[in-house]
């Protein structure tokens, strides 16, 4: 009995093992039919899809839709790849309905991934499917936040491929969390590579269709007829500028042979000529200096020019013929051969004018300027290359208040009007300006409308008349004799004071001692002092008047000029360094000594230290230098102006009120001293008169300093100039002769 209980049991067991395992072969079968109708219907509706979208746009939203149905997800979104970035951009998304994910698109369109970022980004790094299971809990997922609050976890991503490329991303969502499904990665994976074909089918094909689109956009706007035959001769494509050209409508065109738009009496030799191209099909003009004639339906007839090209299909060789209508061309060919006929006429005699009229104004002295309506210079005479030193092609166009800018001060831009505008005559006499070569001229300007041959003005002429030279002449005479006069006085009032004074001296030093003596009151000192004060002052200004006037010739010898200015600045030195006042010194090696009195150039150059140091109480720069003066170089054209204001005076001409006189006047090498400041400069109204005797600004100034310093370097056959510039400073410059122009 239990024997048989036992044995009973036992098979129970195994009967039970095998129902087990029945059941799990029965849910392992379901599960597979289950994943292979899952799979079926995925496929089937992706497919549905592909054939229902005609573009790309289209399919994405069903796509998705079509998946997350299938696979059970809430959420899908679509990444494409931006190949010019390099980054993956969204490119659409589809939801149920009961998704909130508007905030989730909204970031994820500003969101971008590049290679290995993110769960889309890993996937388009690696080629592979991705699962995660939790994205809420996943550092790599981006996105983290917003998809807690929607309360999205499972996450599924796979590749869109096309051949070997990854051109996009497709990623699912979840609500619940789900272990990866590996089989079910198979099949996603399949599904990219048959969403990259689709792809790239559809993207060919918009391609073609923008294509054909922009070929037909083009055929019908072209602006030549366009005709397009087959080998047998008969006209398959006619634009709409074809049926403007010839009056046919298109319909009536097509299958018609190329010959009806012929005139009758080329038609049969035209045949011939276009089974020869169909032999040999090249690309060719045709008309381009030919007569070629075309007819419309009408029988006019019109003349055109014709270019041919080919192109090859599966149906054989097509000929394609651009049409262009030459009638307007040729009408206006006609009158242009017409028109430069007469104007061939017409240049031999303007030519001949021209010529003489040019030669005219080549030959003329006095510089011609032209100027257009807008004040630019359009030519200019040789006259004015010659005496400037600038070609009329260096200052064609420029403005002529840029090339002479001194114009300004002169109101000439309120003038140039009344010539260019108000059609009147204008004089401008004794205009001064520096050159580019840094020379100052004086000229006489005289303006004039430039008009045509019907009185139209078309600019203006401006004639520059050089007097720089008769000016000098004038001034070289007036202050020869304003300066001989001024010496003369001076030398008989120095020594009629001269005696006198010498004896005031001496007798109040005589009266000082004996006051002294007998002990007179401290008043009748003081009165004493006062008086033998200023009789000292009164013998001063008779010594400078003395050295001012004198005509007996020093004693010249062999001078240093560099030693000539160390021994200066040891006098002033200290009292420039007491007063804050910074030194700069460049004195030229080698420098050639000149014939002088080392005395008498020790006196200008502290003269004109001592002027600088007074002339910055507060401190500044005083700059001390010396070099050898050359000849003038040649003019460059393309240096700008150099402004401020300048004086000098030279040994032919004593004063200091002649521009650049003293460059004409000292034309060969020589040494230059040169001493400038950093003070306010001098002003312009008074800087002509700087060299007069008994001018001066200062309060206890005598006026001789600069007068003495003129009148020494005169004697030494020598210049001295100004380069003053308001709030800039000054610098005086001295040039000195080389004994017998000696080279360096």
């Amino acid at each position: 009995m239990k024997k048989d209980e036992a044995k009973t049991r036992e098979q129970l067991e195994r009967e039970l093992a095998e129902m087990r395992q029945r059941i799990a072969e029965l849910e392992a079968s379901e599960h597979e039919r289950k994943r292979a109708d899952r799979r079926v219907h995925t496929q089937f509706a992706v497919t549905q899809v592909f054939a229902e979208s005609s573009t790309l746009r289209d399919a994405t939203s069903p796509l998705l839709q079509a998946i997350c149905e299938g696979i059970g997800s809430e959420l899908g979104e679509l990444w494409r790849v931006d190949a010019i970035s390099n980054v993956l951009r969204w490119d659409g998304s589809w939801h149920v309905p009961s998704l909130e994910a508007g905030e989730f698109d909204a970031i994820s369109r500003e969101t971008s991934f590049s290679p290995g970022s993110g769960l889309p980004g890993l996937v388009w790094a690696s080629g592979h499917p991705a699962w995660l299971s939790d994205v809420t809990t996943d550092a790599s997922f981006h996105r983290m936040s917003i998809a807690t609050r929607m309360g999205l976890h499972g996450a599924l991503a796979f590749p869109i491929r096309y051949e070997r490329d990854v051109t996009g991303v497709m990623v699912f969502f979840t609500r619940d969390i789900r272990e990866p499904d590996h089989d079910l990665l198979k099949d996603m994976a399949d599904i990219g590579n048959r969403v990259g074909l689709f792809t790239e089918r559809k993207r060919a094909e918009e391609a073609l269709r923008k294509s054909e689109a922009t070929g037909r956009a083009l055929l019908e706007s072209a602006a030549e007829g366009i005709v397009i035959v087959n080998p047998d001769g008969r006209i398959v494509l006619a634009n709409v500028r074809t049926e403007e050209l010839f009056g046919y409508q298109r319909d009536e065109l097509l299958g018609q042979t190329l010959e009806v738009l012929l005139p009758e009496r080329f038609q049969n030799s035209h045949a011939d000529h276009r089974a020869a191209y169909f032999a040999e099909p090249r690309v060719r003009p045709m008309g381009i200096g030919l007569d070629l004639a075309a007819r419309r339906k009408d029988g006019t007839e019109f003349p055109v020019e014709i270019s041919l090209t080919f192109v090859e299909t599966e149906n054989g060789v097509l000929a394609v013929s651009f049409i262009t209508d030459i009638t307007e061309r040729k009408r206006v060919e006609e009158a242009l051969t017409r028109q430069a006929e007469e104007l061939a006429r017409l240049a031999d005699e303007t030519l001949v004018r021209e010529t003489f009229i040019r030669n005219v104004v080549e030959s003329i002295r006095d510089g011609i300027v032209v100027l257009d309506r807008e004040g630019r210079i359009s030519d200019w005479n040789h006259a004015m290359e010659e005496r400037y030193g600038i070609s009329a092609g260096d200052v064609r166009g420029m403005p002529v208040l840029v090339v002479f800018p001194t114009l300004k001060a002169e109101r000439f831009e309120e003038v140039l009007p009344r010539i260019l505008r108000e059609n009147k005559d204008v004089a401008l006499e004794g205009f001064e300006y520096e050159t580019r070569d840094r020379r100052r001229v004086t000229v006489n300007i005289k303006g004039s409308p430039l008009r045509t041959p019907t009185g139209e003005v078309i600019g203006a002429v401006l004639t520059l008349e050089d007097v720089t030279e008769r000016i000098q002449l004038e001034r070289i005479a007036r202050q020869s004799e304003k300066m001989a006069a001024v010496g003369t006085l001076a030398a008989g009032i120095a020594h009629e004071i001269n005696n006198p004074i010498g004896i005031i001296t001496s007798r109040v030093e005589l009266m000082l001692m004996e006051a002294r003596e007998r002990g007179l009151s401290a008043e009748v000192m003081k009165d004493l002092q006062v008086l033998e004060r200023h009789a000292g002052r009164v013998a001063k200004i008779t010594q400078g008047l003395l050295s001012f006037s004198r005509q007996a010739p020093w004693r010249l010898t062999a001078v240093d000029i560099n030693q000539v200015v160390e021994e200066a600045l040891l006098l002033v030195e200290k009292q420039l360094a007491k007063e804050g006042i910074a030194l700069k010194k460049d004195l030229a090696a080698d420098l050639p000594k000149i014939q002088g009195s080392s005395n008498h150039l020790e006196q200008v150059v502290v003269n004109l230290l001592t002027n600088a140091r007074e002339a910055m109480p507060n401190g500044g720069t005083l700059r001390v230098s010396t070099t050898v003066h050359r000849r003038p170089t040649a003019v460059d054209p393309k240096a700008e102006y150099r402004g401020g204001h300048r004086t000098s005076a030279s040994s032919v001409v004593p004063s200091s009120d002649f521009g650049e006189l003293s460059r004409a006047v000292i034309d060969q090498p020589g040494v230059e001293i040169q001493v400038g400041d950093t003070g306010p400069g001098v002003p312009p109204e008074i800087l002509p008169r700087i060299f007069d005797p008994f001018f001066t600004t200062k309060e206890q100034g005598s006026g001789l300093g600069l007068s003495i310093t003129y009148g020494i370097v005169r004697e030494h056959g020598g210049t001295i100039n100004v380069d003053s510039q308001p709030g800039k400073g000054s610098t005086f410059i001295i040039q000195l002769p080389i004994p017998g122009g000696a080279k360096t």
